[in-house]
């Protein structure tokens, strides 16, 4: 139950905070007041993720836009993978103590579920809005084996990057593409809420 209560109170901080300064985001002219940096800043931005909710999968399609569906990709893996390299290694860093303060009597709970289905949750949560830090975080409290991590991340950060960096060539209007990217997440997100009841049922 508490790291229920966690996870929802998570999710609604970056939803309240997304809902305040998510404009500024979806506002792009950065890339243009910044062009020799932008690659940069859009890693720094996915990265920032962990701190504060970031539209990621905007940022990896505005990538595609400007430099190409592989140097896009490369910058959304790049950025994506160490957001979740982090978040991982600074819970992990707590240590024991501090998880079980936190965690209290669910922390074996947690450390099973990421043995059985860590590698699971990790990759897929790369799809989801808001969940993919809160997960990776879960994974370092639950000192998921560093080396599973990395691979489960891999195999959800890749793919979700050249998916989202190739969304910016379905339309000549550089809008259409945005939009999507940040639509797109919605349904991923209800349908990984459906699967997950239906999971818990069975």
């Amino acid at each position: 139950m508490r790291t229920t209560l966690y996870f929802l109170g998570f999710l609604t901080f970056g939803l309240t905070l997304f809902a305040l300064i998510g404009d500024t985001f979806e506002d792009l002219a950065w890339t243009e007041q910044n062009r020799q940096w932008v690659w940069l800043i859009a890693i720094g931005l996915l990265i920032a993720d962990i701190f504060i909710p970031i539209p990621t999968t905007m940022i990896i399609t505005a990538m595609g836009q400007r430099y190409g569906l592989v140097p896009g990709a490369w910058i959304g893996i790049v950025g994506t993978f160490s957001a979740g390299v982090i978040a991982y290694g600074l819970t992990r860093m707590l240590g024991i103590r501090f998880a079980k303060w936190l965690l209290g009597d669910e922390l074996e709970k947690v450390e099973k579920l990421f043995e059985e289905r860590g590698s699971f949750a990790v990759a897929c949560s790369r799809w989801l809005p808001l969940i993919p830090e809160a997960v990776s975080c879960l994974a370092g409290l639950a000192r998921m084996h560093f080396g599973r991590y990395c691979l489960a991340l891999l195999s959800g950060v890749v793919p979700m990057s050249i998916a989202y960096a190739v969304l910016a060539g379905i339309s000549d209007n550089k809008t259409v593409p945005l939009i999507v990217s940040a639509i797109l997440p919605i349904p991923i997100w209800w349908i990984a809420a459906r699967l997950l009841m239906r999971t818990r049922q069975a």
